[in-house]
């Protein structure tokens, strides 16, 4: 289909596409009650990211942004900063004391959080890795800034 053309003549050119069944995601919305439901009805044509989701981490991808996360309690923060940007520039992105004051950052992935369930336990499995202040954040890191 034209979806396919559109990817083909994007990859030639070293570009990116992204395909987004606007149709069937809006009926999906006018009948699913639940997100889990719309995530199922989705999973049955296929399609395992929303459009939207897709369109979002393209435009990230082609602006060159990354998004790490904080934690403070029960509240979880996403921050968003350019590709490359070092600890200490991010910790100023939370808080100007921050970048003056940074000693080190404590850093794990979203998905190394997600299994072992919270912060503290990765601590206790001595699973974060301590970084210093040239350290470039990742996409998906979530982060823990030691301030002096």
């Amino acid at each position: 289909g034209h979806a396919q053309v559109v990817e083909r003549i994007a990859r030639e050119r070293g570009g990116a596409s992204v395909t987004i069944a606007a149709k069937l995601e809006m009926e999906v919305l006018e009948i699913a009650e639940t997100p889990e439901e719309r995530a199922m009805y989705l999973r049955e044509w296929g399609i395992e990211e929303s459009g939207l989701s897709k369109l979002v981490r393209a435009g990230y991808a082609l602006l060159g942004l990354v998004t790490f996360y904080t934690i403070d309690g029960p509240e979880v923060r996403a921050w968003t900063v350019p590709r490359e940007t070092p600890a200490r520039r991010a910790a100023g992105k939370i808080h100007s004391d921050f970048e003056k004051r940074f000693v080190q950052v404590e850093v794990a992935s979203l998905d190394e959080v997600l299994a072992h369930g919270s912060w503290g336990k990765l601590r206790e499995r001595g699973k974060l890795h301590r970084v210093g202040e040239d350290y470039a954040l990742q996409d998906g890191d979530v982060v823990h800034f030691v301030i002096g």
